[in-house]
């Protein structure tokens, strides 16, 4: 029934992978989640489901944006459309990149490291040296 249940996974996936599929062709949502989909593994059917789709922004917010709780919250932006366009990703310390890739690959999270120095941030991905 859902693509992304595979594994040991978090809840939140089959939240975004619902949402996608019942957005109407050109519809736009917004999520806010936990960062963790752009890099583990268990979430790669979800980034294969958002490969598909246009991916406008992905913002990572700061630590501390909960009060009193450390998480890694994300805002991604999506359209139901074809990807035709960069990625802006924001980081944490608000600079802003574009990006292009293969979104079910690991390389979005070896960008992220590699545009968060001076942040502390630990990803599940091969070693920056196989880039």
């Amino acid at each position: 029934m859902y693509e992304t249940a595979r594994g040991r996974f978090d809840l939140y996936l089959l939240f975004f992978e619902r949402a996608l599929k019942s957005l109407r062709p050109g519809g736009r949502m917004v999520f806010i989640t936990p960062e963790k989909f752009l890099y583990v593994e268990t979430a790669e059917p979800l980034r294969r489901l958002l490969s598909r789709v246009e991916i406008e922004e992905i913002e990572l917010l700061d630590e501390q944006s909960f009060d009193g709780l450390v998480t890694y919250p994300t805002i991604t932006t999506v359209t139901n459309r074809p990807p035709t366009g960069p990625t802006l990703v924001r980081m944490r310390d608000r600079t802003e990149r574009n990006w292009s890739g293969n979104f079910v690959s690991f390389q979005l999270a070896r960008l992220v490291i590699l545009m968060s120095q001076g942040t502390t941030m630990y990803f599940c991905c091969p070693p920056l040296s196989t880039m």
